[in-house]
């Protein structure tokens, strides 16, 4: 299994998501950034049912005052899929802003395309600041966990999946503290099984928390970037901004991002410029103009307006 170097690529400007943490941190008064361990999961390991206990746990929590009703919380979560150091630069980021966020990882990437097109696993280069994302989880608060590649890189075999899932989390654990994975997309197999399909290994059940695709604590909304070069995906629905339009005081949502997406200068294709927020967000960025792209949005729903948006 040979390992091949990365192609260049990137959709949109870098400083589009490096404003919006600027956003989230200038209303900090109005958002509270949490992390997948900020859950009050308590012993609730039933990911199949969309770990109901600690739903329960949350909305009492805003019942009795744990937590306050009127903040906005915010999750998010990045999924290292390709480019690592794109998502150093933007966890750099957030360390600068104090905000925390939820790190997914491959134990090994594999080549999409070569996999779809010959049905053979061959690895490519990875390269993770192992130091820097420990220093990270150790002093900053953020949260390292599993994507879960396994099913593709067992050529579609879900025996040797659960297998290979196995090796990846006790290597990605001898660097870091994983208590949570997500399911890679990838390529589906014979029968239209994915990375999602996988069984997880009985003695896992309840050390190992399942958290995107296929099994998903619940979100009062839910927003990503997956798929942005797919062509049959609405690129309408990939406006960021309007996502944060829609949140609700005393409610909790997700954003997961794949940081290989941001970069400058980017190159979006000319299928993608079409769609009118896109073509927006390059130009303002691609001109230098001053200020921010996020600078007039709000929450829409909210009644009264912090003083910071008015």
């Amino acid at each position: 299994m040979q390992n091949l170097p990365l192609k260049k690529g990137g959709y949109l400007p870098v400083e589009y998501f490096i404003d919006f943490l600027e956003f989230l941190k200038k209303n900090n008064d109005l958002f509270e950034i949490i992390t997948y361990d900020d859950l009050p999961w308590g012993n609730d390991f039933d990911g199949m049912n969309n770990y109901p206990t600690e739903y329960k746990n949350w909305k009492r929590e805003l019942a009795e005052g744990v937590r306050n009703k009127h903040k906005i919380y915010v999750l998010l979560q990045h999924d290292v899929d390709s480019f690592p150091d794109r998502t150093m630069a933007i966890l750099q980021e957030e360390q600068r802003l104090g905000i925390r966020s939820n790190v997914m990882l491959f134990n090994r990437r594999i080549d999409r395309r070569h996999l779809k097109q010959t049905g053979e696993v061959r690895y490519t280069d990875y390269k993770i600041d192992s130091d820097f994302l420990r220093q990270l989880q150790d002093e900053s608060g953020f949260v390292i966990g599993y994507h879960c590649n396994a099913y593709e890189q067992a050529t579609f075999n879900l025996i040797q999946a659960q297998e290979i899932f196995e090796q990846d989390l006790t290597q990605l654990q001898q660097q870091y503290q994983i208590r949570y994975f997500s399911a890679h997309g990838g390529v589906a197999g014979p029968k239209g099984l994915n990375n999602k399909d996988i069984r997880l290994p009985s003695h896992l059940n309840y050390s190992l928390r399942w958290v995107h695709n296929g099994r998903s604590v619940r979100f009062d909304g839910n927003y990503s970037d997956g798929g942005f070069k797919n062509p049959h995906k609405q690129l309408n629905n990939r406006d960021l901004r309007k996502f944060v339009k829609t949140w609700r005081q005393g409610q909790r949502y997700r954003i997961l991002t794949h940081p290989q997406y941001y970069h400058s200068p980017c190159n979006p294709s000319e299928k993608m410029i079409e769609t009118e927020w896109l073509r927006e967000v390059v130009d303002f960025y691609h001109q230098g103009y001053s200020g921010s792209v996020w600078d007039r949005i709000y929450p829409s729903s909210l009644k009264d307006l912090p003083s910071v948006f008015r």
